[in-house]
């Protein structure tokens, strides 16, 4: 008996050394205490790990490089027999919407890692806390009035030199000149990736505004009213065409995805589609892509095809079966995402993968997805990444005129 107990005193002191010290066993087990359920969708996660100081909140969850358990059993044969969004084999019953990774019960509402807040809109910068715009406007009447009064006058030439306005930009607010819209804060021009006014923006090296406003939806966002999205500002969106249901891997229809897109497009906004993915083999991905391309047959959808990888939240003590996309190892699920995007490619349609970026980093193998575009998932007041991409997502509690609740605002870089 003493020398169990000896024993037993042995091993817990081992294992008490090994949480000091960060023994990555301890951290990884630890690290499955931290998973949060997302509200709607994009299952995400506070922090990128245990360690991290970083107050961002990215929609992903770490788990381990090898997953314990039973694999996922196959997908039901789905065969593609015509248009997908018209076929009743695809469209979803109430218990497929109970298997709808963006319909998953959550605790962690908040989307947003933080913002800048500054008066006005880039549409309509004159309401800065500085009379800028005004100011500016006052300058050209004068100038215009000036010039009109010098032309007349033997010193016209002096007169229409000194009425050129100069820049009044506000101390904290939006801000055009000559045809580009700026972002001042304290003073100074915002450059980079940033979150204003809980929205996405990119901005260059010379703090011009450089990227479309955008948003991406699925049938959760309810009935929008896309001239007022379009009024709004927002340029491009993401529409959800479908998604695999996490425990059955049966494919679905998103039931709104033509409305959402003949909305949009009619309203001049331009359209990307995503499908959610939960593919589990090369062969699922590749499936899901080609469901996805007869989707979008026959609609005026000019964007990138999007494969939406990510961790879906779950809960075991409420019975919840884990979904069948958490239990791949990395290589097993890079396989499924390449095996997606080859499909689009083949099509003559571009790719693009959409992940947090701790996904991107834990649960993707980056090397194999170069040259595929992606859009990063931060919810934070600004990001910065290792790796190129296109489009960032800033926050899922934005708001935009036309849409009841919060909806994800993203977005892209423009590239001259």
């Amino acid at each position: 008996m003493f020398k169990l107990k000896a024993g037993a005193l042995a091993v817990a002191c081992v294992f008490f050394l090994s949480v000091l010290s960060g023994c990555t066993p301890v951290a990884e087990e630890a690290s499955t205490f931290a998973r949060v359920y997302t509200p709607r969708g994009l299952g995400m996660q506070v922090a990128d790990s245990l360690s991290s100081s970083s107050s961002e909140s990215e929609r992903s969850q770490s788990s381990s490089e090898e997953s314990e358990g039973e694999p996922p059993a196959p997908a039901p044969e789905q065969p593609i027999t015509g248009k997908v969004t018209e076929d009743p084999i695809f469209k979803p019953t109430e218990e497929d919407k109970k298997e709808d990774p963006q319909r998953r019960p959550g605790g962690n509402q908040n989307g947003s890692g933080g913002t800048i807040t500054v008066p006005g809109t880039p549409d309509n910068p004159s309401s800065s806390d500085s009379s800028s715009s005004s100011s500016s406007s006052s300058s050209s009447s004068s100038s215009s009035s000036s010039s009109s009064s010098s032309l007349s006058s033997s010193s016209s030439s002096d007169s229409s030199s000194s009425s050129v306005p100069t820049p009044n930009p506000p101390q904290n607010g939006w801000y055009e000149w000559e045809g580009k819209t700026y972002c001042y804060v304290n003073g100074k021009k915002l450059t980079g990736w940033q979150n204003v006014n809980n929205a996405s923006y990119w901005f260059n090296e010379n703090g011009e505004l450089s990227s479309k406003a955008g948003i991406d939806v699925s049938q959760w966002n309810g009935k929008i009213d896309w001239a007022k999205v379009k009024a709004g500002g927002i340029e491009f969106a993401f529409i959800r065409a479908g998604v695999r249901g996490c425990v059955t891997g049966k494919i679905v229809y998103d039931e709104r995805f033509v409305e959402n897109v003949k909305g949009a497009t009619a309203n001049g906004i331009e359209v990307g589609v995503y499908f959610f993915s939960q593919a589990t083999t090369a062969e699922e991905g590749k499936q899901e892509a080609e469901w996805t391309l007869n989707a979008i047959e026959g609609l005026n959808v000019t964007g990138p095809v999007v494969i939406d990888s990510e961790y879906v939240g779950w809960n075991p003590d409420a019975g919840d079966t884990e979904p069948r996309g958490n239990k791949l190892t990395k290589a097993q699920r890079t396989e499924t995402v390449v095996a997606f995007c080859n499909a689009v490619t083949a099509k003559g349609r571009k790719p693009m993968i959409y992940a947090s970026r701790s996904w991107f980093e834990n649960q993707l193998d980056l090397s194999k997805l170069t040259g595929i575009e992606k859009w990063l998932a931060v919810w934070a007041s600004t990001v910065s990444w290792s790796q190129p991409f296109s489009i960032w997502q800033g926050t899922s509690t934005g708001k935009v005129d036309g849409i009841s609740g919060n909806v994800d605002r993203n977005a892209w870089k423009i590239v001259l």
